[in-house]
């Protein structure tokens, strides 16, 4: 989750040390990219005609 202070991840169990320095890899490059199109969000997953959303009708609708 992200709150006014940054990111709250919350895990199901600890990191490994290894896990956690990926994580601040992770975190880092995440940091360091900027939202250039602030555009309003919108759905790209859209349902198929029975109301349900699949991996097919992802891609045969983009």
């Amino acid at each position: 989750m992200r709150d006014a202070q940054g990111w709250n991840l919350k895990f199901r169990r600890p990191l490994n040390d290894w896990e956690v320095n990926r994580m601040v890899e992770f975190l880092n490059i995440r940091s360091d990219t900027s939202n250039s199109r602030m555009r309003e969000d919108k759905l790209l997953w859209a349902p198929n005609t029975q109301g349900r959303f699949s991996v097919g009708t992802t891609y045969r609708n983009s």
